[in-house]
């Protein structure tokens, strides 16, 4: 009962009886009263559910105990109602009807439920990217379907995470939030995507060097760069060369790699050099004879390390010569070339001997 009173009531005079006999008797009659009392109605809520953060639904109920074919239209003033607003935090609320009068009954209410259920977070993980062979960056995301003012703070163990390590392959991974737990709220969870990139490998060729008419030494380098402990075993490919062949004359030359190739690197190439030298030539002075007191004769001699088929024609300035001059006594004198100068060659110079014998003198 929702303490209406139930007193009111309706009095209804009972008509005088009459037609009494008795053979001994006269009838005098006193009337009495006949009180009609309010029936009792009694008005359910029905219970209704929301989300966290919506305005309530409009509430209904039902009501029985009528009679006389009376129905809900004999009455007036009945209202569904409950204290939650749309502030209130995920539970369960009373839903009561109040209000209700007919002139026939009274009321008795009997409360509905009203459950505010969770309200959808979406979290979105943003998408990422880094080189092979690093460390995940910090992972971020955006949160989606606050309600009543409500920020992030509301949230806590939020995390997000990828299944990608330091050394995963380069490719896409997954990025997940996970972990978030809020009063009001439950969560879905939209994955980003991790971009592992290739990692800079730079190929660094080591300088050489060789005589010029040689052939090129095998090239080495350097791989610097490697990540997640690869080693130069994770490379295919890699070949050193130069522009330069046996017949290439002194001078500098690039030493330049290419082709490397590995699954999670691209390469950078920086030339090393190659310095070709000069050959030595070998001039070997012939040895000769003169007598005393003669000039000396022309002086020969012969040429030894050449190569790429070059011959003496690649020499200019080349001369004999010897101290030993007409007056020089009989004895051995050095042979020496010297003045020589070619484009690809160093020289050395091995003398030869000039042989002054004794001059004939006749006595007559």
């Amino acid at each position: 009962m929702d303490g209406s009173s139930r007193s009111a009531s309706r009095k209804i005079c009972i008509p005088r009886r009459s037609g009494a006999t008795a053979t001994n008797y006269d009838f005098s009659y006193v009337p009495g009263t006949l009180t009609i009392t309010k029936a009792l109605l009694t008005v359910t809520a029905d219970n209704a559910t929301r989300e966290y953060g919506l305005a309530n639904p409009a509430f209904t109920g039902s009501v029985t105990g009528f009679r006389n074919g009376d129905n809900a239209s004999v009455i007036t003033g009945l209202t569904y109602g409950t204290v939650a607003t749309t502030a209130s935090a995920v539970g369960t609320y009373a839903i009561t009807g109040s209000g209700g009068t007919a002139t026939n009954y009274d009321f008795s209410y009997v409360p509905g439920t009203l459950t505010i259920t969770k309200a959808l977070l979406t979290v979105t993980a943003d998408n990422a990217t880094r080189e092979y062979g690093l460390a995940n960056p910090g992972f971020t995301g955006s949160i989606t379907g606050f309600r009543n003012g409500d920020t992030a703070s509301v949230i806590s163990g939020l995390v997000y995470g990828s299944s990608a390590v330091l050394n995963s392959g380069i490719g896409n991974y997954a990025i997940t939030g996970s972990g978030a737990t809020a009063t009001n709220y439950d969560f879905s969870y939209v994955p980003g995507t991790l971009t592992i990139t290739r990692a800079l490998l730079t190929v660094t060729a080591d300088n050489a060097s060789r005589e010029y008419g040689l052939a090129n030494p095998a090239f080495t380098g350097t791989i610097s760069g490697l990540r997640a402990g690869d080693t130069a075993s994770v490379v295919s490919g890699l070949a050193y060369g130069t522009a330069a062949n046996t017949g290439s004359a002194v001078g500098s030359y690039a030493i330049t790699a290419s082709g490397g190739s590995a699954t999670n690197y691209d390469f950078a190439y920086v030339p090393g050099t190659l310095t070709i030298t000069r050959a030595l030539l070998t001039v070997t002075a012939d040895n000769a004879t003169r007598e005393y007191g003669l000039a000396n004769p022309a002086f020969t001699g012969s040429i030894t390390g050449f190569r790429n088929g070059d011959t003496a024609s690649v020499v200019s300035g080349l001369t004999y010569g010897s101290v030993a001059t007409i007056a020089s006594n009989a004895g051995t004198y050095a042979i020496t070339g010297s003045g020589a100068t070619a484009t690809n060659y160093d020289f050395s110079y091995v003398p030869g001997t000039l042989t002054i014998t004794k001059a004939l003198l006749t006595v007559y």
